[in-house]
């Protein structure tokens, strides 16, 4: 079970901030470098206010990223995820037999007019 790391963060918080994490790493990085920093879909804070909140977001990312170490979420979504596409494959084993007979023909139609000699000038 997931933990609040401290009060700091609730995992609904967590699983949040994770997909976006990579996101806002490269807005930390814009606004270390000077840069006036936003996320996408909002409006840009004013070049005063960007290195503040630029700080108050990187700590955040980086609770949520000593969080996501403690407890394992990373592993944890990873397995779950795994095991849910699993149990998917082994219902429907027979339709993606048919994607990989369907997809071996076409290929193996590409291939033969690969195989043709190029036509003549």
């Amino acid at each position: 079970m997931l933990e609040d790391c401290g009060g700091l963060i609730g995992a609904t918080a967590v699983a949040h901030r994770f997909a976006v994490l990579v996101g806002e790493v490269e807005v930390f990085e814009a606004a270390e470098a000077g840069g006036v920093a936003s996320r996408v879909g909002t409006t840009p804070a004013p070049p005063e206010a960007a290195p503040a909140a630029a700080a108050e977001e990187r700590t955040t990312a980086l609770m949520d990223i000593a969080c996501k170490q403690e407890t394992g979420l990373v592993r944890i979504w990873n397995e779950a995820e795994a095991a849910v596409q699993r149990t998917l494959i082994q219902q429907n084993a027979t339709a993606f037999d048919g994607v990989l007979t369907e997809r071996r023909r076409m290929l193996g139609e590409a291939d033969a007019v690969l195989a043709r000699p190029a036509p003549g000038p």
